[in-house]
């Protein structure tokens, strides 16, 4: 919700004639968020929706006290984190501490939420890897997230996508689609230094080896609808982006330079770890020229490659 519509939403709230509607429309839209909050802390689902409940039973009767000086999200936390930590005090009080463990394994039960989330996500796999090359994935997936988190991965040949711990989908709602991203681990990405054996020409994944997210990987990305974008959005980065990157790397390697040398002090070529050697930036300009060079490569081969350097 942005701040015109908050604004919108609360001047109904301080109208008699609108106030019901109003916090009708509070409650659905901040109802789901609220629930994650108190999840955290209450292990119960029914002890959850118990105290949502009376988070908006407090809300309601203390509508006069709210002011504006602080989002409704944030007065509305404010409560419901009070709710939670009052209901968390009486039931210590009425278990007792020695017997709270047990009290909450017995309440760590499946619910219809979780079972909700695990189905939703089995659907999605399952359209993934079923559906036909020439079929839509839209009902499930935003494709234009998978070509940007994709294209990232591939162009700095990020190998962490062998394993699915690596990969981050979310949804902004269960009933939205899944989205791809950030790029969060590029432990094995730009490996120009040779360190990782992964030459410039090496696809993203193969099926060789340790690679546990190969066979979706290679499912999702055979998807004619998702190759198209890619091929699209790939054309316009080697167009427009590449040159835009190249400037912003010659302008970044200028500014960080002093610091690299430091490193080069505070971890000599002789350095005792082995995966430290890299550090070693005594030599910078070079390892850079060597980076610049390996980024060439890559962009060819992924030019070149029938499957954009993504998969074999």
């Amino acid at each position: 919700m942005n701040s015109t519509e908050e604004t919108s939403l609360i001047h109904r709230l301080n109208q008699p004639e609108h106030q019901r509607q109003a916090f009708e429309q509070l409650v659905n839209l901040y109802s789901p968020q609220l629930y994650r909050q108190i999840r955290r802390m209450v292990y119960s689902h029914d002890d959850t929706n118990d105290i949502l409940q009376n988070t908006f039973i407090k809300a309601w009767v203390n509508l006069d006290t709210f002011r504006g000086d602080a989002r409704l999200s944030t007065w509305l936390y404010r409560i419901a984190t009070n709710e939670t930590l009052n209901f968390l005090q009486r039931k210590k009080d009425m278990t007792g501490l020695d017997d709270a463990p047990t009290a909450i394994v017995n309440q760590l039960t499946a619910d219809e939420y979780f079972d909700t989330w695990k189905n939703d996500f089995s659907a999605m796999l399952t359209a993934v890897m079923t559906t036909p090359s020439t079929g839509s994935l839209k009902e499930y997936i935003d494709i234009e997230s998978v070509v940007n988190f994709f294209m990232v991965n591939s162009l700095s040949s990020n190998h962490e996508m062998r394993h699915p711990k690596s990969f981050k989908l979310y949804k902004d709602s269960l009933d939205g689609v899944y989205k791809f991203g950030p790029v969060w681990d590029f432990d094995w990405a730009f490996t120009f230094d040779g360190r990782e054996g992964a030459p410039a020409n090496t696809p993203m994944v193969d099926n060789n080896g340790d690679c546990g997210g190969y066979t979706f990987i290679k499912a999702l990305l055979s998807n004619e609808e998702i190759r198209t974008l890619y091929q699209q959005k790939w054309n316009a980065f080697v167009k427009d982006g590449y040159p835009e990157l190249k400037a912003y790397m010659e302008e970044y390697a200028t500014l960080i330079e002093p610091s690299a040398k430091e490193n080069g002090v505070l971890w000599p070529a002789d350095y005792s770890v082995d995966w430290r050697l890299s550090e070693s930036s005594f030599d910078f300009r070079e390892n850079f020229d060597k980076l610049k060079a390996w980024i060439q490569q890559r962009i060819n081969y992924c030019n070149e490659d029938p499957n954009f350097g993504l998969y074999r």
